[in-house]
């Protein structure tokens, strides 16, 4: 067996920090960001249904593996980080981060009043057109042998 999984936990992770940051500074660009952010990665922690794309660590899927009789097992845990390149905004909208998460224009359409996508355009709209972020993706390889029995 060879896999090759996305791991999304750190995005849900840092959602649930920029809820906090958000919380003790009174922040409300940040309030925003994380409401952004958690349409993408529900975050688990707290939740009361996990989502099934950020709620499992590199040891769950070596454990779930080696509890389906596999072994032998070799996981390599790459983490990348790289500036995003610079994008339209209608392009940025249209995008999401993984198949089961809304594009980021669903989001601004569907959850943020008028007043809120114009702030929140506003902070970030000249800085992805410039291809100024950094995106950090973790990609979990994992291969192994089930024994003959």
């Amino acid at each position: 067996m060879s896999i090759a999984e996305p791991l999304f936990r750190e995005q849900a992770r840092s959602a649930t920090l920029l809820q906090q940051a958000s919380m003790d500074m009174g922040d409300p660009l940040l309030a925003l960001l994380y409401r952004w952010k958690a349409a993408q990665f529900i975050e688990p922690f707290g939740a009361s249904q996990p989502n099934v794309l950020t709620n499992y660590t590199e040891q769950d899927i070596l454990n779930f593996a080696r509890q389906a009789g596999f072994r032998a097992l070799h996981l390599d845990l790459h983490v990348d980080e790289r500036r995003t390149p610079p994008k339209d905004w209608k392009t940025f909208c249209a995008m999401s981060p993984h198949p089961l998460a809304p594009s980021s224009g669903e989001i601004l359409a569907t959850r943020f009043s008028l007043k809120e996508r114009e702030m929140l355009e506003a902070a970030i709209r000249s800085s992805i057109e410039r291809g100024e972020f950094s995106i950090v993706s973790r990609m979990i390889y994992l291969h192994g042998r089930k024994p003959a029995y």
